[in-house]
């Protein structure tokens, strides 16, 4: 049987639970980790409200940085000097901002993947950026930049026609950016709609041509993900085997569907040995099961 790193850690983790409960003497060291544990979950809360792009070049570099701090803040504890309690949420504490810094690389992967589909993507970002810092855009400029995302659009759209057909996740991944950054242009135009009528006048048709022509994009997209599986997107086997090993299982995913096919062959051999004693004969039990 192979043993994976991720299982062992589980292991002295559940080791150093136990020996948590057993122990209560005085003196004990009081616990770190719960509080920053919790520091760690509300700042990441915030930073998900304030960058709204979730694949963004923007919040992958800022999610790395502050997953980055505090991971190096937890290397500067003393392990032997935790309790053990704390012993067991540094481990898995650890383990989990491993593992986001892991998962935003490969959304960045894909993302620079699909970024040719996308050309209009960072200018509509920009704007947004630029109206979370309080800054007073300008109309007849972001009107300009509006109608340089229109003719970012078209292009885009005859990019795609160009290229080999892209899977279905890269598909729903652009489709997701468009959705995303359209809510964001729609988050800034009526941030300042009515309030500066100067930006009124000059953003008012290009703001409502850009919308209009996102959304034909992303249909046009869609379309292409016809059938009854359109929303399945495999992970693929690299991916699986990274989850596995997240969760701490010691197997493969082709050692799970072996796994899996010897434990049926046994439940059917003996079904067959259950219907011939019943005297039914060994088919007996291919039925269908009555509602209810």
């Amino acid at each position: 049987m192979r043993i994976s790193k991720q299982l062992c850690i589980g292991i002295i983790a559940v080791f150093i639970a136990g020996q948590a409960i057993a122990y209560s003497g005085p003196g004990k060291p009081a616990d770190l980790l719960p509080e920053r544990i919790a520091t760690y979950e509300a700042d990441m809360e915030d930073l998900e409200k304030v960058y709204i792009f979730k694949d963004s070049p923007e919040y992958y570099t800022r999610m790395r940085e502050y997953n980055k701090a505090v991971l190096a803040s937890l290397r500067e504890l003393r392990f032997d000097s935790l309790s053990v309690s704390d012993q067991v949420d540094y481990l898995l504490f650890q383990r989990t901002i491993r593992h986001s810094l892991q998962e935003l690389d490969q959304a960045q992967k894909v993302y620079e993947q699909v970024k040719f589909a996308i050309p209009f993507a960072q200018k509509i970002m920009d704007l947004q950026i630029r109206r979370r810092r309080g800054a007073a855009l300008d109309g007849e400029a972001t009107a300009q930049t509006l109608d340089s995302v229109k003719s970012d659009i078209r292009d885009a759209r005859q990019q795609l026609d160009k290229q080999p057909a892209l899977s279905r996740a890269l598909t729903q991944k652009i489709v997701d950016i468009i959705t995303s950054v359209r809510k964001g242009l729609e988050n800034t135009y009526t941030f300042y709609d009515g309030y500066d009528p100067t930006f009124t006048w000059w953003v008012k048709k290009p703001y409502h041509e850009a919308d209009s022509l996102l959304s034909a994009y992303g249909l046009f997209l869609q379309a292409k993900m016809t059938g009854d599986n359109r929303g399945i997107n495999p992970i693929g086997e690299d991916k699986l085997k990274e989850l596995l090993e997240y969760e701490m299982v010691p197997y493969g995913p082709q050692d799970l569907v072996d796994i899996a096919n010897r434990q049926f062959a046994w439940c059917e051999k003996e079904m067959k040995k259950a219907s011939s004693e019943l005297g039914f004969g060994p088919y007996y039990f291919f039925f269908e099961l009555s509602p209810g």
